[in-house]
């Protein structure tokens, strides 16, 4: 007795097994429950909209960080320095050497103005020493510091090779002036 009806994982199977598309219901499923073709058609696999999300804003983050370092460097080196102002912790940062100034940007950000500005004649860097306390993240090997701006007093670490080289701008006059040195 061949009945027409066929049960429901028999007809399942015979639907996936069509040349149609799976994105158009068959004839006979239009019949049979409209609302079960909105669920093939609105079908959305959120677990990859996810990751591709996340993706993104990780490629977008460290695109902006590329981005605002390049634009704070204009063309010139950057020192990785980190600043202790008394008991607080260290402030990581770059520092950008130009001919009159010492110019610091923290390292977190989105701004691309220095925070922190010392002057050529101003800054008064004393002896390196090894790190007392707990070193900076991100620095390896540096050396302490002691410096004063004024009447300002604080702490940097820096590299050893960076610091040879804020040094000897410290002490260097700065490009045209009229130095004579006899």
């Amino acid at each position: 007795m061949g009945s027409a009806r066929q049960s429901p994982s028999t007809a399942a199977s015979s639907r996936s097994t069509t040349t149609r598309s799976r994105w158009l219901p068959s004839a006979s499923t239009r019949r049979a429950s409209a609302p079960e073709s909105y669920t093939v058609i609105a079908t959305i696999d959120w677990a990859a909209v996810g990751v591709v999300c996340v993706v993104l804003v990780i490629v977008l983050g460290l695109a902006s960080l590329v981005a605002r370092r390049r634009i704070i460097a204009r063309g010139e080196p950057l020192a990785m320095v980190a600043v202790q102002r008394g008991d607080d912790g260290w402030k990581l940062g770059m520092t950008r050497l130009s001919t009159d100034c010492v110019q610091w940007f923290s390292v977190i950000g989105v701004g691309v103005r220095p925070q922190l500005v010392w002057s050529r004649g101003e800054l008064d860097l004393g002896a390196p020493m090894p790190v007392q306390r707990a070193k900076p993240i991100g620095m390896l090997d540096p050396v302490q510091v002691e410096c004063t701006v004024g009447d300002d007093r604080f702490t940097i670490a820096i590299a050893p090779g960076d610091y040879t080289a804020l040094r000897s701008w410290s002490e260097s006059a700065p490009p045209g002036l009229n130095a004579n040195v006899a």
